[in-house]
């Protein structure tokens, strides 16, 4: 699974569990701005760059207070974040391995222009003196503004 899908799981089960906590202590509580801080938008609007920092927080909150929770209430917490951290582990290794394959693409795209130049002055060539026939060859609507 991917680390969006494990993301979101996570913020869905905290978003669902948060009525557990505010039943437990109130929503003004102090221990409620412990899970908290900042409501529950701070989870909805997490990135990666800071979602394992929230899960850390949630997950040691819980242990702090987990008399007062159900039993095995963390469990589900700590398996999606094991889950999260292996998936990303996994992703940051091969963004390493697609850059450590720019030297490939470097190489093999010298030769793709090369012949993408003699491909275009062949068609050129051929061609000289026809200008309606550059429709059949290049599609410029990629390169003009829609007339809106």
């Amino acid at each position: 699974m991917s680390v969006r899908i494990f993301h979101k799981e996570f913020v869905e089960l905290v978003v669902i569990k948060e009525g557990i906590i505010r039943g437990t202590w109130g929503k003004g509580s102090q221990v409620y701005q412990v899970f908290f801080p900042h409501g529950k938008k701070e989870y909805r609007k997490a990135k990666r760059g800071n979602i394992q920092i929230l899960m850390l927080r949630f997950i040691s909150a819980c242990n702090d207070h987990s008399g007062e929770l159900p039993e095995d209430f963390v469990d589900q917490f700590i398996t999606i974040k094991t889950n999260y951290d292996e998936a990303r582990t996994l992703q940051l290794h091969h963004i390493g391995t697609a850059v450590g394959n720019k030297l490939n693409v470097a190489t093999t795209r010298k030769v793709l222009e090369i012949q993408l130049m003699i491909n275009l002055l062949t068609i050129s060539k051929n061609n000289v003196g026809k200008p309606q026939v550059i429709k059949v060859y290049f599609d410029q609507s990629i390169i003009r503004r829609p007339k809106d």
